[in-house]
C-alpha cells in the first residue's frame, strides 16, 4: 500500500467519531476518492449501525428489566468496535471490525 497522507489518515480516525468523519467524506471529493477512507468509513457506519439498533432493542426491553443487559452489552461493543477502528486507522490497516465487519462492505456509497 502506498503511504497514506496525513489527511487520510486523519478522516479514517475520525470516521470512528460518528458523524464527523462520515460527513467530512461525504463533503470532500478528495477524501472520497481514497479507498482507505472508504473502508473505515464503512464499517464505522456498520458499527453505529449495531449500536443504535442494540440501544432501540434495549430501551423497549427496559420495560421487562432485561434492557439493561443488552444497553451494557451495546456499551461494551460500542467501546471495543471505536478502540478496533482506531487502532486499525492509525497503523494503517484495513481490518473488518469484530462481528460487524462483514456487514461494512455491504455499503457502497
Amino acid at each position: 500500500m502506498a503511504a497514506l497522507s496525513d489527511e487520510t489518515k486523519l478522516c479514517a480516525v475520525l470516521s470512528y467519531v460518528f458523524p464527523v468523519g462520515l460527513i467530512w467524506y461525504l463533503a470532500d471529493s478528495k477524501i472520497r476518492k481514497e479507498k482507505y477512507v472508504a473502508w473505515h468509513v464503512h464499517q464505522s457506519l456498520a458499527a453505529a449501525i449495531v449500536v443504535f439498533g442494540l440501544w432501540i432493542v434495549g430501551a423497549i426491553l427496559s420495560i421487562i428489566f432485561i434492557g439493561l443487559f443488552v444497553l451494557v452489552v451495546a456499551g461494551i461493543a460500542a467501546l471495543v468496535w471505536f478502540v478496533q477502528g482506531l487502532i486499525n486507522a492509525l497503523s494503517g490497516k484495513q481490518e473488518e471490525l469484530w462481528v460487524v465487519g462483514p456487514l461494512g462492505k455491504r455499503f457502497d456509497f
